[in-house]
């Protein structure tokens, strides 16, 4: 799969602007004292393209040459035109070493696993923390199992099953059984499936209990706090209203995994006015048109939208949803087709990675 970058869609599109806006000073200072007019036309027209174009253009000017240029464009406006670059620096409502360091050095990998017709998302700080987000189908068990070995798992600090599906919760038995566990959420709910009793066995064989959470909690997941956004409710009729949608913030990236949440579920949220603008959105019910109502996907507003889904007999995904995603810009990746997606996070771009 192709490398691609995408960025905070607030300050590290304003960092973008200034680059493009400093960048005819790289052609000499002559090009600013003989031409003001036109430079400051130039000028204007590249913060059109700049917001127009975003996010495909790349970085123009390294921080050094940024900073040099910066310092430059400062003394001649303001000796030039007599405006105050710092009274224009407080309108734009940016904070500056935000805008011209990196948050966050350290990476931050999200494994969006090819189980097929089912959810796994493994979740890997540069601190060797792991969290696993449900385990896939009973016969994605073994798959499941070897993804984590080979991606250097050992412990999993937090494991999730959004609600109690088998094609959620079927390899968690497996996972509990070869691995060290710390945390384990669930909703509060309950089945009598031989999948959910066999979890609930090996839980029982390492000691091991789930905590039960509900919107308005926090997971706590090395130093990332990740916010429960539902269950909202005590009681649903369908099951896949009970799941576990978390919603990730890392520096100015921000992730949602909505699990099988379905319409009520989205309207319930949206009434909540949770922050839910986000870079990356796990589409919810593998693309089902249950799931990612318009006005939901409105207010998240996904730069990228991965949806986990396999051949099926449901029509997954739907058509509607594929249109809704496609209207708003985002970039739809499947696992039907990608296979398994990894993004990688340094706090301010996210890439994906082979």
């Amino acid at each position: 799969m192709p490398k691609r970058k995408i960025t905070n869609k607030n300050s590290n599109l304003i960092k973008l602007i200034i680059k493009l806006l400093f960048s005819p000073l790289l052609i000499g200072r002559w090009g600013w004292r003989k031409n003001k007019k036109v430079m400051i036309i130039v000028g204007l027209i590249i913060i059109c393209v700049a917001y127009f174009g975003y996010p495909y253009l790349g970085e123009v000017i390294d921080s050094q040459v940024l900073s040099i240029a910066t310092q430059e464009l400062q003394s001649e406006v303001t000796s030039n035109l007599g405006v105050n670059t710092n009274d224009f620096v407080n309108i734009l409502d940016y904070n500056e070493s935000e805008i011209l360091t990196t948050d966050i050095h350290e990476k931050l990998k999200v494994h969006f696993i090819d189980v097929g017709q089912a959810d796994s998302i493994l979740i890997q700080t540069a601190n060797n923390k792991n969290m696993l987000i449900d385990a896939g189908n009973n016969n994605d068990s073994e798959l499941v199992c070897s993804y984590l070995s080979q991606n250097n798992v050992k412990k999993l600090d937090v494991l999730v099953g959004t609600h109690l599906h088998e094609d959620h919760i079927g390899g968690m038995d497996a996972v509990i059984d070869n691995f060290d566990i710390g945390n384990i959420y669930m909703p509060k709910d309950s089945t009598t499936t031989k999948t959910f009793r066999d979890v609930l066995t090996s839980m029982q064989n390492k000691g091991l209990k789930s905590k039960y959470v509900k919107a308005g909690d926090f997971i706590s997941f090395d130093n990332i706090d990740i916010e429960v956004l539902n269950p909202i409710k005590d009681n649903y009729s369908n099951r896949n209203g009970y799941s576990i949608v978390l919603k990730m913030d890392y520096g100015n990236n921000s992730f949602l995994f909505t699990g099988d949440a379905e319409a009520e579920n989205e309207k319930d949220i949206l009434s909540k006015n949770y922050n839910i603008d986000v870079d990356v959105l796990k589409v919810g019910h593998h693309g089902s048109d249950t799931s990612s109502t318009e006005a939901f996907l409105k207010a998240v507003s996904p730069e990228y939208a991965i949806i986990m889904v396999g051949d099926n007999n449901y029509g997954h995904p739907n058509n509607v949803v594929l249109d809704r995603l496609d209207s708003l810009g985002a970039q739809i990746y499947r696992t039907d087709k990608e296979g398994t997606i990894v993004m990688v996070s340094d706090g301010n771009f996210i890439e994906f990675s082979e």
